[in-house]
């Protein structure tokens, strides 16, 4: 594995063409690549080492490094979903509203892919037909805890959340909340029995998503993003989100069951779309169950 010194500049201290050759003696910088073109990331710096690739210099100046496995078989994993995650009880993501007059559910989709063009950080992977999800689900609420009834792939599903919102100081000119969800899967037959005899009935709706994963190359975590347009009654929402999914292992960056990690990641994943796209995106912190309960209010 190539094993290079890992620099960090500030934008108050980013190093000029020359200094930056003083200080990789051992990195040769050999093209740069001009993202100007109305996008919202700047010039990378590909960076190269005894004629390997060894990573790039991003545009908030940090270098990161690919590990040591082939991308074809990071790509395979990707998409079979062949990785791992951390925190598996928990889930962190970010929220979107999608605004204005907006094209439908790919085009959303196809719209938010367009943004990583030429991007060295942000590694989009594509699944064939946006994988492509339309499912209906119950909700429920019982002592303050969600509970929603679905099907995924044919399973059915009682999922179990308890919410919390992490707030996020001002970075780059944009605020961000998290939410993080504590869910389990559990024994139908019996928690449904004994939750539609207890529980309050909330609503239902259909969902329908689609999605791609991204590689944060800093790192090696990846992310699922998803565009979901649910409706309920006469209502319909329309929102993009992103999630922390899992990582794949060797990269150098990478900092395991490190929440902070995983959340600046997503930080600067968001920020970067929104900064792309921010005639159609707002961020927002509206779940499921209360577009539900205001689709079903009198």
């Amino acid at each position: 594995m190539v094993r290079p010194a890992v620099f960090s500049f500030t934008q108050n201290n980013i190093p000029t063409f020359s200094s930056l050759l003083v200080c990789y003696k051992h990195v040769v910088i050999l093209y740069v690549i001009s993202s100007f073109q109305g996008r919202a990331s700047s010039p990378s710096l590909k960076l190269w080492r005894a004629g390997k690739f060894v990573g790039v210099l991003t545009d908030n100046m940090v270098v990161c490094y690919y590990c040591s496995t082939p991308m074809k078989k990071i790509i395979s994993q990707i998409i079979k979903h062949d990785f791992t995650k951390e925190f598996k009880n928990f889930e962190y993501e970010v929220k979107f509203d999608i605004k204005g007059k907006n094209p439908d559910l790919f085009g959303c989709l196809k719209k938010i892919e367009r943004c990583f063009d030429g991007d060295s950080r942000f590694i989009p992977h594509k699944i064939r037909g946006g994988d492509k999800l339309i499912t209906q689900a119950v909700f429920y609420e019982k002592n303050g805890i969600e509970y929603s009834y679905f099907k995924y792939r044919d399973a059915k599903m009682l999922k179990v959340k308890k919410h919390s919102i992490i707030k996020t100081k001002k970075l780059q000119h944009l605020h961000h909340r998290f939410k993080r969800h504590n869910y389990f899967l559990t024994d139908l037959k019996v928690r449904l029995k004994k939750l539609v005899l207890s529980a309050e009935y909330t609503g239902n709706m259909v969902k329908t998503r689609v999605k791609d994963f991204v590689l944060d190359a800093c790192d090696g975590r990846i992310y699922a993003v998803a565009v979901t347009f649910c409706t309920s009654r006469n209502k319909i929402q329309k929102q993009f989100e992103i999630e922390y999914a899992g990582y794949v292992p060797g990269f150098r960056g990478f900092k395991k069951n490190n929440k902070k990690q995983i959340i600046y990641g997503l930080l600067g994943l968001s920020n970067y779309i929104y900064k792309c796209i921010p005639k159609i995106l707002q961020p927002s912190v509206e779940r499921k169950f209360e577009f539900i309960k205001k689709a079903y209010e009198k």
